[in-house]
């Protein structure tokens, strides 16, 4: 099952994209943050509930966000944030807007998917 996460990266002045990447996804979908009005970039995505590991990509850089760090055992360090699955999900995050994009995930997919299968990705 899935739930609402809004997750947040304060900018600095000049950065053009931030893009956020995490275990959910087997570390294979990229996801696009969009900016607001203070410069914060956010993104509301449907996760599994439990420990979310993430990381940002900031300009095309790997950076880590305001959330607690966590090592995976191969020296590398990344994000980790809790997703309240006993009550819905976290506060704030925009479950409409959350679902629509898992919808678009679960089709890219099955697309990937069904290419894979035919043999037609190289």
């Amino acid at each position: 099952q899935l739930f609402p996460m809004r997750f947040r990266y304060m900018g600095a002045p000049g950065q053009h994209t931030v893009q956020l990447v995490g275990s959910w996804s087997d570390w294979l979908m990229v996801h696009n943050l969009e900016v607001g009005e203070n410069g914060e970039w956010v993104m509301d995505l449907l996760v599994p509930g439990g420990d979310a590991i993430f990381k940002f990509l900031i300009d095309g850089e790997w950076a880590l966000g305001e959330y607690e760090v966590v090592d995976d055992g191969f020296g590398n360090r990344n994000n980790k944030a809790w997703v309240d699955h006993t009550s819905g999900g976290t506060t704030g995050a925009n479950t409409a807007v959350a679902k629509q994009k898992a919808a678009q995930q679960d089709l890219i997919l099955k697309h990937l998917d069904s290419e894979i299968n035919a043999g037609q990705m190289r």
